[in-house]
C-alpha cells in the first residue's frame, strides 16, 4: 500500500507577487458584508487576491486607502498558510 504524502506548512511562508494591478472586486459575505478583491496580472495568469487583511469592511475609498490605482505595476507581500495568502503591503513597483 501506498502512502500518501501531503505537505503541511507549519510556519508563515513569505510570498510576493508583481504584476499589473487590474481592478477591485466587489463581494459579499453570506451576513451581506462588503469587502473587496484584488485583480492582479502577474504575467501568467490573473490572480484575485482578498483585500479584507489591509481593508477589512470598509468599502470607503479603497483605492485611496491602498495608496495605488488601477492600470499601476504593484508589489505584494503576505504570507502564505494553512489558510491561503493573507496579504500585508501592496506599494508601487520600482522600475
Amino acid at each position: 500500500m501506498v502512502e500518501e504524502v501531503v505537505p503541511v506548512i507549519t510556519e508563515s511562508e513569505t510570498v510576493t507577487v508583481e504584476g499589473l494591478f487590474l481592478s477591485l472586486a466587489e463581494e459579499k459575505t453570506e451576513f451581506q458584508k462588503s469587502f473587496f478583491y484584488l485583480m492582479l496580472d502577474d504575467g501568467t495568469e490573473v490572480v484575485r487576491i482578498d483585500l479584507r487583511p489591509l481593508l477589512g469592511y470598509s468599502v470607503i475609498d479603497p483605492i485611496g486607502k491602498l495608496g495605488v490605482d488601477r492600470g499601476m505595476q504593484v508589489v505584494i507581500s503576505g504570507v502564505m498558510t494553512d489558510d491561503g495568502f493573507k496579504i500585508k503591503a501592496i506599494t508601487p513597483a520600482t522600475e
